[in-house]
């Protein structure tokens, strides 16, 4: 009799076995919780993909040399996580500044020191990083995480950064123009509209955050995930399996003793199994 999988009881596994190799303690114990602590460290951390970098004329006018060596890394593929705030190793912590307008900062050091990360700078890099691109907006002093400045950089330089954002067709009754404003909303966790010196108003990155300070976008994908498609998977499990061995039999050729062993796989794009021995993956949603 071949193996019957609970694909959210796997997927728990996997979540709690890959936040502990991150080097993560304080894990939820709610699956849903844990699948968005996990969601939400896939957002804040950045891959080693080379990417075209586009600095912006008020970052490319100054002459500091520590822009170059960061860029370089960028170009390269080079790991830029020591680059980021500390603040990553802490699976509790909230980035408002990504979360809301989803802008990174990286520290400038040169050196790493005894916990891994850059030596820590009194100014930072702020920047927008795509899977493709990295849009490197300006060099401001450390703690600027409320500066509207910042989205007047991105819109003159990169106005197609922000399009989806923006918001069109009616005018709102209130707007926050102001930094200490936005710094306020960001500690009530309170959406907000922010309007530029043009008049260009424009909503929060990933449809805004959460009472947790969570993006609302990890908090649907995570329950989305968890709930719709795994259960799906698990379905499709049960209905297919047998289809999933005459195809092993008669398409592969892969004969073996039964019974056949299954094992869940989670990809980026797609849950489903692979045959134990054979390793030939099955796409079930």
């Amino acid at each position: 009799m071949e193996n019957m999988i609970n694909f959210q009881e796997e997927w728990i596994k996997m979540v709690d076995s890959e936040l502990l190799k991150l080097g993560y303690k304080n894990i939820s114990p709610d699956p849903v919780l844990k699948t968005i602590q996990l969601f939400t460290i896939y957002e804040r951390k950045i891959d080693g993909t080379k990417r075209k970098v586009f600095l912006s004329k008020e970052l490319a006018s100054k002459s500091d040399k520590r822009i170059a060596s960061i860029v370089k890394k960028f170009a390269d593929g080079i790991d830029v996580n020591p680059h980021l705030s500390k603040t990553i190793s802490n699976i509790d912590f909230k980035d408002m500044l990504l979360n809301d307008w989803g802008i990174y900062h990286f520290h400038l050091g040169e050196k790493i020191d005894s916990s891994g990360f850059i030596e820590r700078t009194a100014d930072v890099l702020f920047g927008i990083i795509t899977n493709t691109n990295a849009y490197l907006v300006d060099i401001m002093p450390h703690d600027n995480w409320s500066e509207i400045n910042l989205l007047e950089i991105i819109d003159a330089n990169w106005p197609q950064l922000l399009e989806t954002r923006e918001v069109k067709g009616f005018i709102p009754e209130w707007t926050i123009k102001k930094n200490d404003e936005v710094f306020e909303m960001r500690k009530a966790r309170l959406n907000y509209m922010v309007e530029l010196k043009n008049g260009k108003i424009f909503n929060p990155n990933n449809m805004g955050y959460a009472s947790s300070g969570h993006t609302i976008s990890s908090v649907l994908n995570a329950q989305r995930y968890y709930h719709r498609k795994l259960s799906n998977a698990q379905e499709n499990y049960i209905a297919k399996k047998d289809t999933i061995i005459k195809k092993l039999k008669e398409q592969y050729k892969y004969e073996k003793k039964e019974p056949y062993e299954f094992i869940a796989v989670f990809k980026e794009d797609a849950v489903g199994v692979i045959e134990k021995d054979s390793d030939i993956f099955f796409s079930l949603v």
